[in-house]
Protein backbone atom coordinates (compact mmCIF):
# COMPACT_ATOMS: atom_id res chain seq x y z
CA UNK A 1 0.00 0.00 0.00
CA UNK A 2 1.40 3.35 -1.09
CA UNK A 3 2.95 5.71 1.49
CA UNK A 4 3.27 9.45 0.92
CA UNK A 5 4.38 12.75 2.45
CA UNK A 6 1.80 14.96 0.75
CA UNK A 7 -1.23 14.79 -1.53
CA UNK A 8 -2.59 17.08 -4.24
CA UNK A 9 -6.35 17.19 -4.79
CA UNK A 10 -8.43 18.78 -7.53
CA UNK A 11 -12.24 18.73 -7.68
CA UNK A 12 -12.34 16.25 -4.84
CA UNK A 13 -10.11 13.71 -6.57
CA UNK A 14 -6.49 12.75 -6.10
CA UNK A 15 -4.26 14.59 -8.52
CA UNK A 16 -0.88 13.41 -7.26
CA UNK A 17 0.68 11.54 -4.35
CA UNK A 18 4.34 11.77 -3.46
CA UNK A 19 7.16 13.66 -1.77
CA UNK A 20 6.30 16.89 0.04
CA UNK A 21 8.50 19.12 -2.12
CA UNK A 22 7.07 17.81 -5.40
CA UNK A 23 3.47 18.04 -4.26
CA UNK A 24 3.71 21.50 -2.71
CA UNK A 25 4.73 22.88 -6.10
CA UNK A 26 1.27 21.94 -7.43
CA UNK A 27 -0.62 24.09 -4.95
CA UNK A 28 -2.82 26.70 -6.64
CA UNK A 29 -6.27 28.26 -6.77
CA UNK A 30 -7.93 25.06 -7.97
CA UNK A 31 -5.52 22.54 -6.49
CA UNK A 32 -5.68 21.65 -2.80
CA UNK A 33 -2.60 20.26 -1.07
CA UNK A 34 -2.62 18.26 2.15
CA UNK A 35 0.69 18.35 3.98
CA UNK A 36 0.80 15.29 6.19
CA UNK A 37 3.15 16.94 8.69
CA UNK A 38 4.48 13.58 9.80
CA UNK A 39 1.09 11.86 10.00
CA UNK A 40 0.48 8.58 8.15
CA UNK A 41 -1.85 8.78 5.17
CA UNK A 42 -4.11 5.85 4.23
CA UNK A 43 -7.18 5.43 2.07
CA UNK A 44 -10.28 6.00 4.18
CA UNK A 45 -11.48 2.88 5.96
CA UNK A 46 -14.47 1.11 4.43
CA UNK A 47 -16.87 -0.36 6.98
CA UNK A 48 -18.01 -3.25 4.83
CA UNK A 49 -21.07 -4.31 6.84
CA UNK A 50 -23.12 -2.14 9.14
CA UNK A 51 -26.73 -1.19 9.95
CA UNK A 52 -27.29 2.54 9.80
CA UNK A 53 -30.93 2.63 10.93
CA UNK A 54 -30.26 0.54 14.04
CA UNK A 55 -27.06 2.49 14.75
CA UNK A 56 -28.94 5.76 14.40
CA UNK A 57 -31.74 4.70 16.75
CA UNK A 58 -29.32 3.50 19.40
CA UNK A 59 -26.77 6.27 19.08
CA UNK A 60 -28.98 9.33 18.64
CA UNK A 61 -32.41 8.36 19.97
CA UNK A 62 -31.65 5.64 22.49
CA UNK A 63 -29.03 4.59 25.01
CA UNK A 64 -26.11 2.26 24.33
CA UNK A 65 -25.41 -0.32 27.04
CA UNK A 66 -22.55 -2.34 25.52
CA UNK A 67 -20.29 -4.37 27.76
CA UNK A 68 -17.57 -1.76 27.20
CA UNK A 69 -19.91 0.84 28.74
CA UNK A 70 -21.80 -1.36 31.20
CA UNK A 71 -19.52 -4.23 32.26
CA UNK A 72 -22.05 -5.83 34.64
CA UNK A 73 -25.76 -6.49 34.68
CA UNK A 74 -26.23 -4.07 37.57
CA UNK A 75 -24.70 -1.33 35.43
CA UNK A 76 -27.28 -1.95 32.71
CA UNK A 77 -30.23 -1.77 35.09
CA UNK A 78 -28.85 1.33 36.79
CA UNK A 79 -28.86 3.09 33.40
CA UNK A 80 -32.35 1.78 32.60
CA UNK A 81 -33.72 3.02 35.95
CA UNK A 82 -32.15 6.46 35.48
CA UNK A 83 -33.52 6.90 31.97
CA UNK A 84 -36.98 5.62 32.92
CA UNK A 85 -37.17 7.94 35.93
CA UNK A 86 -36.31 10.94 33.76
CA UNK A 87 -38.66 10.09 30.88
CA UNK A 88 -42.07 11.67 30.39
CA UNK A 89 -44.97 9.22 30.65
CA UNK A 90 -45.66 7.65 27.27
CA UNK A 91 -42.24 8.48 25.82
CA UNK A 92 -40.37 5.63 24.17
CA UNK A 93 -37.32 4.14 25.86
CA UNK A 94 -34.80 2.27 23.73
CA UNK A 95 -31.61 0.57 24.90
CA UNK A 96 -29.19 -1.37 22.77
CA UNK A 97 -26.20 -3.57 23.50
CA UNK A 98 -27.12 -5.93 26.34
CA UNK A 99 -25.21 -9.18 26.32
CA UNK A 100 -25.57 -11.74 29.11
CA UNK A 101 -22.70 -13.74 27.59
CA UNK A 102 -20.17 -11.07 28.53
CA UNK A 103 -21.96 -8.84 31.07
CA UNK A 104 -21.51 -10.55 34.42
CA UNK A 105 -24.69 -10.95 36.42
CA UNK A 106 -27.02 -10.00 33.61
CA UNK A 107 -30.04 -12.20 33.06
CA UNK A 108 -32.35 -12.07 30.07
CA UNK A 109 -35.19 -9.75 31.14
CA UNK A 110 -38.73 -11.15 31.39
CA UNK A 111 -41.58 -8.85 30.43
CA UNK A 112 -42.74 -8.46 34.04
CA UNK A 113 -39.32 -7.14 35.09
CA UNK A 114 -39.27 -4.67 32.22
CA UNK A 115 -42.78 -3.53 33.16
CA UNK A 116 -41.51 -2.85 36.67
CA UNK A 117 -38.70 -0.63 35.40
CA UNK A 118 -40.91 1.33 33.00
CA UNK A 119 -44.59 1.05 34.00
CA UNK A 120 -45.58 4.21 32.09
CA UNK A 121 -43.32 3.98 29.06
CA UNK A 122 -43.06 1.59 26.12
CA UNK A 123 -39.55 0.15 26.34
CA UNK A 124 -37.42 -2.03 24.06
CA UNK A 125 -34.01 -3.48 24.87
CA UNK A 126 -31.87 -4.91 22.07
CA UNK A 127 -29.34 -7.72 22.43
CA UNK A 128 -25.94 -6.70 21.03
CA UNK A 129 -26.08 -9.41 18.35
CA UNK A 130 -29.04 -7.63 16.72
CA UNK A 131 -31.09 -10.82 16.34
CA UNK A 132 -33.12 -10.62 19.56
CA UNK A 133 -35.05 -7.76 21.16
CA UNK A 134 -37.07 -7.55 24.37
CA UNK A 135 -40.14 -5.38 24.90
CA UNK A 136 -42.33 -4.53 27.86
CA UNK A 137 -46.13 -4.76 27.81
CA UNK A 138 -46.61 -1.21 26.55
CA UNK A 139 -44.20 -1.79 23.64
CA UNK A 140 -46.06 -4.92 22.57
CA UNK A 141 -49.38 -3.10 22.92
CA UNK A 142 -48.13 -0.23 20.74
CA UNK A 143 -47.09 -2.78 18.10
CA UNK A 144 -50.47 -4.55 18.37
CA UNK A 145 -48.74 -7.86 19.15
CA UNK A 146 -50.46 -10.17 21.61
CA UNK A 147 -50.13 -13.77 22.74
CA UNK A 148 -52.56 -14.66 19.96
CA UNK A 149 -50.42 -13.07 17.24
CA UNK A 150 -49.00 -15.83 15.07
CA UNK A 151 -45.25 -16.01 14.63
CA UNK A 152 -44.21 -14.43 11.33
CA UNK A 153 -42.29 -16.65 8.89
CA UNK A 154 -38.68 -16.61 10.05
CA UNK A 155 -39.42 -15.02 13.42
CA UNK A 156 -40.72 -15.92 16.86
CA UNK A 157 -42.54 -14.21 19.73
CA UNK A 158 -41.46 -16.31 22.68
CA UNK A 159 -44.03 -17.55 25.18
CA UNK A 160 -43.85 -19.19 28.58
CA UNK A 161 -45.41 -22.50 29.62
CA UNK A 162 -48.78 -20.81 30.01
CA UNK A 163 -48.73 -19.35 26.52
CA UNK A 164 -48.06 -15.80 27.72
CA UNK A 165 -45.58 -13.53 25.99
CA UNK A 166 -42.17 -13.37 27.67
CA UNK A 167 -41.22 -10.14 25.90
CA UNK A 168 -38.56 -11.77 23.71
CA UNK A 169 -38.72 -11.41 19.91
CA UNK A 170 -36.28 -13.53 17.89
CA UNK A 171 -35.03 -12.69 14.39
CA UNK A 172 -35.78 -9.83 12.00
CA UNK A 173 -39.28 -10.90 11.02
CA UNK A 174 -40.39 -10.67 14.68
CA UNK A 175 -38.47 -7.72 16.06
CA UNK A 176 -39.06 -5.38 13.13
CA UNK A 177 -42.84 -5.20 13.81
CA UNK A 178 -42.09 -4.74 17.52
CA UNK A 179 -39.71 -1.89 16.73
CA UNK A 180 -41.89 -0.25 14.08
CA UNK A 181 -43.95 2.10 16.34
CA UNK A 182 -40.74 3.40 17.91
CA UNK A 183 -38.86 3.83 14.62
CA UNK A 184 -41.92 5.43 12.97
CA UNK A 185 -42.11 7.97 15.81
CA UNK A 186 -38.51 8.94 15.09
CA UNK A 187 -38.53 8.94 11.30
CA UNK A 188 -41.58 11.19 11.07
CA UNK A 189 -39.35 14.09 12.12
CA UNK A 190 -36.81 14.73 9.32
CA UNK A 191 -35.07 17.50 11.24
CA UNK A 192 -34.28 15.19 14.14
CA UNK A 193 -33.16 12.50 11.73
CA UNK A 194 -30.72 14.87 10.04
CA UNK A 195 -29.25 15.82 13.43
CA UNK A 196 -28.96 12.14 14.25
CA UNK A 197 -27.30 11.32 10.94
CA UNK A 198 -24.82 14.16 11.43
CA UNK A 199 -23.90 12.61 14.78
CA UNK A 200 -23.62 9.16 13.22
CA UNK A 201 -21.37 10.41 10.40
CA UNK A 202 -19.19 12.21 12.94
CA UNK A 203 -18.70 9.05 15.03
CA UNK A 204 -17.81 7.00 11.96
CA UNK A 205 -15.42 9.65 10.62
CA UNK A 206 -13.76 9.93 14.04
CA UNK A 207 -12.68 6.33 13.47
CA UNK A 208 -11.36 7.03 9.99
CA UNK A 209 -14.36 5.57 8.13
CA UNK A 210 -15.20 7.27 4.83
CA UNK A 211 -17.59 4.65 3.40
CA UNK A 212 -20.16 2.64 5.31
CA UNK A 213 -22.31 -0.20 4.00
CA UNK A 214 -25.92 -0.45 5.20
CA UNK A 215 -26.68 -4.16 5.09
CA UNK A 216 -30.34 -4.12 6.06
CA UNK A 217 -31.53 -1.08 4.19
CA UNK A 218 -35.25 -0.36 4.20
CA UNK A 219 -36.24 1.33 0.90
CA UNK A 220 -38.87 3.47 2.69
CA UNK A 221 -35.99 5.57 4.04
CA UNK A 222 -34.44 6.34 0.63
CA UNK A 223 -35.39 10.03 0.54
CA UNK A 224 -34.08 10.61 4.06
CA UNK A 225 -30.77 8.95 3.20
CA UNK A 226 -30.43 11.03 0.03
CA UNK A 227 -30.97 14.15 2.16
CA UNK A 228 -28.44 12.92 4.72
CA UNK A 229 -25.85 12.42 1.97
CA UNK A 230 -25.92 16.21 1.48
CA UNK A 231 -24.93 16.97 5.08
CA UNK A 232 -21.60 18.84 5.39
CA UNK A 233 -19.95 15.93 7.23
CA UNK A 234 -21.53 13.09 5.23
CA UNK A 235 -19.55 9.97 4.43
CA UNK A 236 -20.35 7.61 1.56
CA UNK A 237 -23.11 5.03 2.01
CA UNK A 238 -23.54 1.81 0.04
CA UNK A 239 -26.92 0.22 0.76
CA UNK A 240 -28.07 -3.37 0.26
CA UNK A 241 -31.84 -3.61 0.40
CA UNK A 242 -33.63 -6.07 2.65
CA UNK A 243 -36.47 -7.51 0.58
CA UNK A 244 -38.40 -10.19 2.51
CA UNK A 245 -41.15 -10.13 -0.15
CA UNK A 246 -38.70 -10.74 -2.98
CA UNK A 247 -39.49 -7.40 -4.63
CA UNK A 248 -36.83 -4.81 -5.48
CA UNK A 249 -38.16 -1.48 -6.66
CA UNK A 250 -34.94 0.31 -7.58
CA UNK A 251 -32.55 -0.58 -10.43
CA UNK A 252 -29.06 -1.82 -9.50
CA UNK A 253 -26.71 0.94 -8.27
CA UNK A 254 -29.53 3.47 -7.84
CA UNK A 255 -28.23 6.80 -6.56
CA UNK A 256 -24.96 8.70 -6.79
CA UNK A 257 -21.41 8.49 -5.47
CA UNK A 258 -22.45 9.57 -1.96
CA UNK A 259 -25.51 7.34 -1.53
CA UNK A 260 -26.19 4.25 -3.60
CA UNK A 261 -28.65 1.39 -3.26
CA UNK A 262 -26.31 -1.12 -4.81
CA UNK A 263 -27.91 -4.54 -4.40
CA UNK A 264 -29.81 -7.02 -2.26
CA UNK A 265 -29.29 -8.49 1.22
CA UNK A 266 -30.74 -11.89 2.12
CA UNK A 267 -30.78 -13.27 5.66
CA UNK A 268 -30.46 -17.03 6.11
CA UNK A 269 -29.54 -18.35 9.58
CA UNK A 270 -29.36 -16.43 12.86
CA UNK A 271 -26.69 -15.56 15.41
CA UNK A 272 -24.01 -17.71 17.08
CA UNK A 273 -24.90 -16.07 20.38
CA UNK A 274 -28.64 -16.77 20.56
CA UNK A 275 -28.63 -20.44 19.63
CA UNK A 276 -29.76 -19.79 16.06
CA UNK A 277 -26.60 -20.45 14.02
CA UNK A 278 -26.88 -23.57 11.86
CA UNK A 279 -23.68 -25.54 12.40
CA UNK A 280 -22.88 -29.14 11.53
CA UNK A 281 -21.23 -29.46 14.95
CA UNK A 282 -24.05 -27.80 16.85
CA UNK A 283 -23.87 -26.15 20.27
CA UNK A 284 -22.39 -27.93 23.26
CA UNK A 285 -24.67 -28.64 26.21
CA UNK A 286 -23.18 -26.42 28.91
CA UNK A 287 -24.44 -24.58 31.96
CA UNK A 288 -22.92 -21.40 30.55
CA UNK A 289 -24.88 -21.64 27.29
CA UNK A 290 -28.13 -22.46 29.10
CA UNK A 291 -27.96 -19.94 31.91
CA UNK A 292 -26.27 -17.02 30.18
CA UNK A 293 -27.61 -17.32 26.64
CA UNK A 294 -30.79 -19.32 27.03
CA UNK A 295 -29.39 -21.73 24.42
CA UNK A 296 -30.85 -25.21 24.07
CA UNK A 297 -28.11 -27.42 22.66
CA UNK A 298 -30.62 -30.15 21.83
CA UNK A 299 -32.75 -27.93 19.63
CA UNK A 300 -32.52 -28.54 15.89
CA UNK A 301 -31.43 -25.27 14.26
CA UNK A 302 -32.79 -24.92 10.71
CA UNK A 303 -30.66 -23.43 7.95
CA UNK A 304 -33.33 -21.23 6.43
CA UNK A 305 -34.71 -19.25 9.37
CA UNK A 306 -35.35 -15.73 8.14
CA UNK A 307 -36.24 -16.36 4.50
CA UNK A 308 -37.27 -19.59 2.80
CA UNK A 309 -35.01 -21.61 0.55
CA UNK A 310 -37.45 -21.11 -2.31
CA UNK A 311 -37.50 -17.34 -1.95
CA UNK A 312 -33.72 -17.08 -1.60
CA UNK A 313 -33.19 -19.27 -4.67
CA UNK A 314 -35.62 -17.15 -6.68
CA UNK A 315 -34.10 -13.89 -5.45
CA UNK A 316 -30.54 -14.93 -6.25
CA UNK A 317 -31.49 -15.93 -9.77
CA UNK A 318 -33.20 -12.55 -10.15
CA UNK A 319 -30.05 -10.81 -8.89
CA UNK A 320 -27.91 -12.55 -11.50
CA UNK A 321 -30.40 -11.85 -14.27
CA UNK A 322 -30.88 -8.15 -13.46
CA UNK A 323 -27.40 -7.25 -12.24
CA UNK A 324 -27.99 -6.84 -8.50
CA UNK A 325 -24.98 -7.73 -6.34
CA UNK A 326 -26.18 -10.21 -3.69
CA UNK A 327 -25.07 -10.48 -0.08
CA UNK A 328 -26.07 -13.44 2.12
CA UNK A 329 -26.13 -13.44 5.92
CA UNK A 330 -24.59 -16.81 6.80
CA UNK A 331 -22.85 -17.86 10.02
CA UNK A 332 -22.50 -21.63 10.44
CA UNK A 333 -20.93 -24.16 8.09
CA UNK A 334 -24.26 -25.90 7.48
CA UNK A 335 -25.76 -22.64 6.20
CA UNK A 336 -22.68 -21.70 4.21
CA UNK A 337 -22.74 -25.03 2.41
CA UNK A 338 -26.46 -24.73 1.61
CA UNK A 339 -26.05 -21.22 0.19
CA UNK A 340 -23.04 -22.23 -1.88
CA UNK A 341 -25.22 -24.97 -3.37
CA UNK A 342 -27.78 -22.34 -4.40
CA UNK A 343 -25.09 -20.04 -5.76
CA UNK A 344 -23.38 -22.79 -7.74
CA UNK A 345 -26.63 -24.05 -9.29
CA UNK A 346 -27.68 -20.52 -10.28
CA UNK A 347 -24.28 -19.76 -11.82
CA UNK A 348 -24.42 -22.96 -13.82
CA UNK A 349 -27.71 -21.75 -15.32
CA UNK A 350 -26.52 -18.16 -15.73
CA UNK A 351 -22.70 -17.96 -15.64
CA UNK A 352 -22.30 -14.27 -14.78
CA UNK A 353 -18.57 -13.63 -14.61
CA UNK A 354 -18.43 -10.52 -12.41
CA UNK A 355 -21.23 -11.13 -9.90
CA UNK A 356 -19.20 -10.38 -6.72
CA UNK A 357 -21.59 -12.32 -4.51
CA UNK A 358 -20.55 -12.02 -0.87
CA UNK A 359 -21.07 -14.11 2.26
CA UNK A 360 -21.76 -11.88 5.27
CA UNK A 361 -20.08 -12.92 8.56
CA UNK A 362 -19.12 -16.37 7.24
CA UNK A 363 -17.98 -17.21 10.74
CA UNK A 364 -17.50 -20.97 10.78
CA UNK A 365 -16.80 -22.24 7.25
CA UNK A 366 -14.87 -25.38 6.47
CA UNK A 367 -11.72 -25.25 4.37
CA UNK A 368 -13.59 -27.03 1.58
CA UNK A 369 -16.29 -24.36 1.64
CA UNK A 370 -13.70 -21.61 1.27
CA UNK A 371 -12.22 -23.53 -1.64
CA UNK A 372 -15.67 -23.49 -3.23
CA UNK A 373 -15.87 -19.74 -2.65
CA UNK A 374 -12.59 -19.27 -4.49
CA UNK A 375 -13.76 -21.43 -7.38
CA UNK A 376 -17.15 -19.68 -7.67
CA UNK A 377 -15.81 -16.15 -7.29
CA UNK A 378 -17.65 -15.62 -4.00
CA UNK A 379 -16.21 -13.19 -1.46
CA UNK A 380 -16.51 -13.02 2.32
CA UNK A 381 -16.81 -10.31 4.95
CA UNK A 382 -16.03 -11.51 8.46
CA UNK A 383 -17.30 -10.04 11.74
CA UNK A 384 -14.10 -9.16 13.52
CA UNK A 385 -15.62 -8.49 16.94
CA UNK A 386 -16.55 -12.16 17.21
CA UNK A 387 -12.89 -12.54 18.20
CA UNK A 388 -12.09 -9.37 20.14
CA UNK A 389 -15.38 -9.25 22.09
CA UNK A 390 -16.68 -12.84 22.17
CA UNK A 391 -13.51 -14.81 21.54
CA UNK A 392 -13.54 -16.27 25.05
CA UNK A 393 -17.23 -17.12 24.81
CA UNK A 394 -17.07 -19.09 21.54
CA UNK A 395 -15.40 -22.24 22.97
CA UNK A 396 -18.03 -22.34 25.71
CA UNK A 397 -20.78 -22.44 23.08
CA UNK A 398 -19.27 -24.67 20.39
CA UNK A 399 -16.28 -26.43 21.93
CA UNK A 400 -12.60 -25.62 21.56
CA UNK A 401 -11.99 -27.65 18.40
CA UNK A 402 -14.92 -26.10 16.52
CA UNK A 403 -13.84 -22.46 16.83
CA UNK A 404 -10.17 -22.60 15.90
CA UNK A 405 -10.83 -21.42 12.35
CA UNK A 406 -13.48 -18.87 13.21
CA UNK A 407 -13.11 -15.97 10.77
CA UNK A 408 -10.45 -17.75 8.68
CA UNK A 409 -8.62 -14.78 7.17
CA UNK A 410 -5.49 -16.82 6.44
CA UNK A 411 -7.49 -19.28 4.37
CA UNK A 412 -9.06 -16.37 2.50
CA UNK A 413 -5.76 -14.85 1.46
CA UNK A 414 -4.10 -18.16 0.70
CA UNK A 415 -7.01 -19.35 -1.45
CA UNK A 416 -7.60 -16.00 -3.17
CA UNK A 417 -11.04 -15.36 -1.66
CA UNK A 418 -11.71 -11.59 -1.63
CA UNK A 419 -12.23 -10.83 2.06
CA UNK A 420 -13.04 -7.83 4.18
CA UNK A 421 -13.74 -7.34 7.88
CA UNK A 422 -16.39 -5.39 9.73
CA UNK A 423 -17.91 -4.61 13.12
CA UNK A 424 -21.55 -5.10 12.11
CA UNK A 425 -22.58 -1.85 13.81
CA UNK A 426 -24.30 -1.17 16.09
CA UNK A 427 -23.38 -4.57 17.55
CA UNK A 428 -20.33 -3.09 19.27
CA UNK A 429 -18.03 -0.08 19.15
CA UNK A 430 -16.72 0.36 15.60
CA UNK A 431 -12.95 0.90 15.59
CA UNK A 432 -11.07 -0.17 12.45
CA UNK A 433 -7.73 0.03 14.26
CA UNK A 434 -9.04 -2.44 16.82
CA UNK A 435 -10.04 -4.65 13.88
CA UNK A 436 -6.55 -4.49 12.42
CA UNK A 437 -5.04 -5.43 15.78
CA UNK A 438 -7.40 -8.40 16.11
CA UNK A 439 -6.82 -9.68 12.58
CA UNK A 440 -3.05 -9.79 13.00
CA UNK A 441 -3.03 -11.15 16.57
CA UNK A 442 -6.34 -13.06 16.92
CA UNK A 443 -6.29 -12.20 20.61
CA UNK A 444 -9.45 -12.60 22.65
CA UNK A 445 -10.39 -10.29 25.57
CA UNK A 446 -8.46 -12.53 27.98
CA UNK A 447 -5.34 -12.30 25.81
CA UNK A 448 -5.37 -15.86 24.50
CA UNK A 449 -4.62 -16.40 20.81
CA UNK A 450 -7.36 -18.23 18.92
CA UNK A 451 -5.27 -20.21 16.42
CA UNK A 452 -2.24 -18.18 15.33
CA UNK A 453 -2.25 -20.04 12.00
CA UNK A 454 -5.20 -17.87 10.91
CA UNK A 455 -3.36 -14.58 11.60
CA UNK A 456 -2.69 -12.26 8.67
CA UNK A 457 -0.08 -9.55 8.18
CA UNK A 458 -0.74 -5.88 8.84
CA UNK A 459 -0.55 -5.18 5.12
CA UNK A 460 -3.19 -7.81 4.42
CA UNK A 461 -5.36 -6.43 7.23
CA UNK A 462 -5.12 -2.92 5.76
CA UNK A 463 -6.16 -4.28 2.37
CA UNK A 464 -9.17 -5.95 4.00
CA UNK A 465 -10.36 -2.56 5.29
CA UNK A 466 -9.67 -0.51 2.16
CA UNK A 467 -8.89 -1.95 -1.27
CA UNK A 468 -10.74 -5.27 -1.02
CA UNK A 469 -14.07 -3.97 0.30
CA UNK A 470 -13.95 -1.25 -2.36
CA UNK A 471 -13.73 -4.01 -4.97
CA UNK A 472 -16.45 -6.08 -3.28
CA UNK A 473 -18.78 -3.06 -3.39
CA UNK A 474 -18.02 -2.22 -7.05
CA UNK A 475 -16.24 0.96 -5.93
CA UNK A 476 -12.69 0.10 -6.95
CA UNK A 477 -12.61 2.86 -9.58
CA UNK A 478 -13.60 5.47 -7.00
CA UNK A 479 -12.03 4.67 -3.60
CA UNK A 480 -9.93 2.15 -1.71
CA UNK A 481 -6.41 3.12 -2.81
CA UNK A 482 -4.35 6.31 -3.16
CA UNK A 483 -4.34 6.61 -6.93
CA UNK A 484 -4.71 9.48 -9.33
CA UNK A 485 -8.30 10.05 -10.37
CA UNK A 486 -9.90 8.41 -7.34
CA UNK A 487 -11.82 10.36 -4.74
CA UNK A 488 -9.64 11.84 -2.01
CA UNK A 489 -11.29 9.79 0.75
CA UNK A 490 -8.51 9.69 3.28
CA UNK A 491 -7.58 9.06 6.89
CA UNK A 492 -4.54 10.56 8.60
CA UNK A 493 -3.22 8.53 11.53
CA UNK A 494 -0.89 9.65 14.30
CA UNK A 495 1.35 6.62 13.72
CA UNK A 496 2.08 4.20 10.91
CA UNK A 497 0.37 0.83 11.57
CA UNK A 498 3.21 -0.92 9.74
CA UNK A 499 5.70 0.30 12.35
CA UNK A 500 3.67 -0.39 15.47
CA UNK A 501 3.72 -3.55 17.57
CA UNK A 502 0.67 -5.61 16.63
CA UNK A 503 -0.65 -5.61 20.21
CA UNK A 504 -0.64 -1.79 20.24
CA UNK A 505 -2.36 -1.01 16.96
CA UNK A 506 -5.55 0.05 18.74
CA UNK A 507 -3.58 2.81 20.50
CA UNK A 508 -3.09 4.65 17.19
CA UNK A 509 -5.32 7.73 16.93
CA UNK A 510 -7.16 9.15 13.96
CA UNK A 511 -5.82 12.64 13.30
CA UNK A 512 -8.31 13.65 10.59
CA UNK A 513 -10.66 12.22 7.99
CA UNK A 514 -11.44 13.51 4.50
CA UNK A 515 -14.19 12.73 1.99
CA UNK A 516 -13.56 13.97 -1.56
CA UNK A 517 -10.80 16.18 -0.21
CA UNK A 518 -13.06 17.82 2.36
CA UNK A 519 -12.15 17.40 5.98
CA UNK A 520 -15.17 15.92 7.74
CA UNK A 521 -13.50 15.28 11.10
CA UNK A 522 -10.29 15.97 12.98
CA UNK A 523 -9.08 15.45 16.52
CA UNK A 524 -9.13 19.18 17.26
CA UNK A 525 -12.86 19.20 16.56
CA UNK A 526 -12.87 21.68 13.66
Amino acid sequence: MRQAEALAIKNGRIMAVGKRREIMERKGKTTQVIDLEGQTLLPGFIEAHSHITASLLGMAFGTLVFQALCPKGEDVWRVVKEKAAAAKPGAWLFFFGIDPLVQDGFQLPPMEEMDGYAPENPMIIGWANGHTFFGNSLAYRAANISKDTPDPPGGRYCKDGNGELTGRADETAAWMPLMKPFSDSIFKDPTSIMRGMAKYFSVMASNGVTTVTDELFIPDYTNLMIAASLLPNAIRTRAYAFTPTGQVWAPPFFGNDMFTIAGVKMVVDGSPFTGTMASCHGYIDSEFARSRGGIDAHKDVPVFQNESKELITKMYRTCLAKGYPAHFHVEGDKTIGAILDIIEAALQENPVKDHRTRLEHCAQPTYEEMQRCARLGVGASHTIHHLCVWGDVLPQLFGEDNVQNWNPFRWDFDLGVPCSMHFDGPMTLQEPLWALQTAVTRKTPSGRVLNAKQCITIEEALQAYTRIPAWQLFMEEKVGTLEKGKYADLVLLTRNPRNVEPERLREIKVHSTYVAGKRVWNQEGN
